[in-house]
């Protein structure tokens, strides 16, 4: 981590920010899938890591799931055996998604999200 701050001080922008972060959640982490999505100007959600259907390269930036997510300030984590309603009924329900970290600003608006699919190890988050 402390490469990763050192790192981040020398970016250029969020989209920079997002691709280190990845690797390092990628390396950390082992997901089977990671997909990083960051606000465009026109409030939609892109996709600018890790390969997705075409229906989901980009996402309404007013996605309640996301919203709720970053007002609790908190990631999602699926419970085994849990039903996961909110994400099964947002466009992110086509994928596995085990895990979903929402990426704020300082007055806490959703930015970014990251989608993680399950662990290759078969752990829990």
């Amino acid at each position: 981590m402390h490469d990763l701050a050192g790192r981040t001080a020398t970016a250029t922008g969020r989209a920079d920010i997002a691709q280190m972060l990845e690797q390092h959640l990628r390396e950390a982490l082992e997901p089977r899938f990671l997909v990083v999505y960051l606000l465009r100007a026109d409030g939609r959600l892109a996709a600018i890591g890790g390969p997705v259907p075409a229906e989901l390269a980009t996402l309404p930036g007013d996605l309640a799931l996301l919203a709720d997510l970053a007002r609790r300030a908190r990631c999602w984590v699926a419970s085994p055996g849990a039903a996961a309603d909110e994400v099964v009924n947002s466009p992110l329900g086509a994928l596995e998604v085990h895990c979903l970290v929402p990426v704020t600003d300082r007055q806490q608006r959703p930015v970014g999200l990251f989608v993680l699919g399950p662990r290759r190890s078969g752990e829990a988050y």
